[in-house]
């Protein structure tokens, strides 16, 4: 079909994900995860069941379950950009995830529903939530983190992508 093979340098990844002509370097990709064509993971994170879009950058991060970075969006490329966007960044820089996030190439993060409002009123994380307060958006209450956004459950606009030709 003409696709370049993915790069795969000094990463683990478990079995269900689909890694598809992308580049994974120093990562850890759990299971059913699936990281699209020209998608870079670098020195990052990712638990079961997350989606990498095309041409998506996630750099120096820890993606909860079922995290999606929608096709060209940014993670770890522009510390000042991730402090106005992230409520959760480590002292060193690295971004963190909460299960079932939603991040668009612009535009704000999306929280799912049920975890987005703990978030907001638990102790240990209520203070960086109001910081960002305006800069995100909790999903409706029907998305929940513990939907896959992964390979292995059809969904929205990807099923077209989840019928893979044995030739390919």
């Amino acid at each position: 079909m003409g696709t370049k093979p993915a790069d795969v340098v000094d990463s683990l990844v478990c079995e269900g994900s689909v890694i598809q002509s992308a580049v994974l370097f120093q990562a850890v990709v759990g299971y059913d995860c699936f990281v699209h064509a020209g998608a870079r993971v670098e020195r990052s994170i990712l638990m079961s069941g997350c989606d990498i879009g095309e041409g998506a950058v996630v750099r120096d991060a820890i993606l909860d379950k079922n995290c999606r970075v929608l096709d060209g969006a940014r993670i770890g490329l522009d510390p000042e950009a991730d402090r106005r966007r992230f409520p959760f960044i480590t002292e060193s820089g690295r971004v963190v995830l909460p299960k079932g996030t939603v991040v668009p190439a612009e535009g704000p993060v999306e929280f799912a529903g049920d975890i987005g409002r703990l978030l907001e009123s638990d102790a240990a994380t209520r203070d960086a939530m109001a910081a960002l307060k305006g800069r995100y958006v909790i999903a409706e209450r029907d998305r929940h983190s513990f939907q896959s956004a992964g390979p292995r459950y059809a969904y929205g606009d990807r099923e077209d992508e989840l019928a893979f030709d044995a030739e390919d």
